[in-house]
């Protein structure tokens, strides 16, 4: 758990001297999948120089499927940045209500301005529909996100606990929903850590955004509280750190 946040870190630092070692972290067929899809899901900018590595971890086979989808993703996302016209978003508004952030966060996928004239059920659509590439289903997560409110932390729930295709969308879709804050996405990230057969890293996920509520903090203590003692060390771990954030 340590490890995969120092990756993020590193991430967020956008500096070209740490792109040696998180491509070491994302090579390591040893290291724990959290930590290499962490280390591959670094900003473009710094990762445009790391694009053998991302090929050759998307192409190995033995790679766990969450690695090979952050290096798809990754690749998905150097190539928007550095061919935008092939997006056919050229004519579009310079800043819509999608595509401004008041997140600090570097995100792994841009919203659509498409989306834009879209409501939140619409995107949810795209988001929930898993014959849709997933790129294309992260640019509609991050365009709710935007969005806000509470029917986008709803879309955004069912999406959690709907999918059944990928394990790292569901742990990104937990993190957006830690990010939005609303209790209206309480219920559906306590029910993804409730599964006890769901991915870690998305239990992982979901009780760091379970910590980030405050609107019903009693429940959501109760809740991380009960998991400090799970047999997932990386679950119980992170209600930890959650209950000491929320202290802090």
């Amino acid at each position: 758990l340590m490890r995969h946040e120092f990756g993020y870190v590193l991430g967020q630092l956008k500096s070209e001297e740490a792109v040696p070692e998180l491509c070491k972290s994302i090579d390591d067929s040893e290291d724990d999948c959290i930590c290499r899809h962490e280390c591959a899901e670094a900003p473009p900018p710094m990762m445009s120089l790391a694009l053998k590595t991302l090929r050759t971890n998307l192409s190995t086979p033995s790679n766990p499927i969450e690695v090979r989808e952050t290096c798809s993703i990754a690749l998905n996302f150097i190539s928007w940045k550095t061919t935008p016209t092939s997006q056919d978003e050229s004519t579009a508004p310079i800043a819509c209500a999608c595509m401004l952030s008041s997140y600090d966060s570097e995100d792994p996928a841009p919203p659509h301005p498409s989306h834009q004239n879209m409501n939140c059920e619409e995107i949810g659509c795209i988001l929930r529909d898993e014959n849709v590439e997933l790129f294309e289903r992260y640019r509609a997560m991050f365009s709710l996100r935007n969005k806000g409110g509470a029917r986008a932390a709803v879309e955004l729930g069912k999406a959690l606990v709907e999918d059944e295709s990928s394990a790292l969308f569901r742990h990104e879709v937990a993190f957006v929903l830690g990010q939005l804050q609303r209790v209206e996405g309480l219920d559906y990230l306590v029910k993804s850590l409730e599964r006890g057969d769901e991915h870690e890293f998305v239990r992982h996920e979901s009780a760091e955004a379970i910590g980030a509520i405050e609107d019903d903090w009693e429940r959501c203590e109760e809740v991380l509280k009960r998991f400090m003692e799970d047999k997932d060390k990386c679950v119980a771990q992170s209600c930890e750190v959650a209950l000491d954030a929320a202290d802090y």
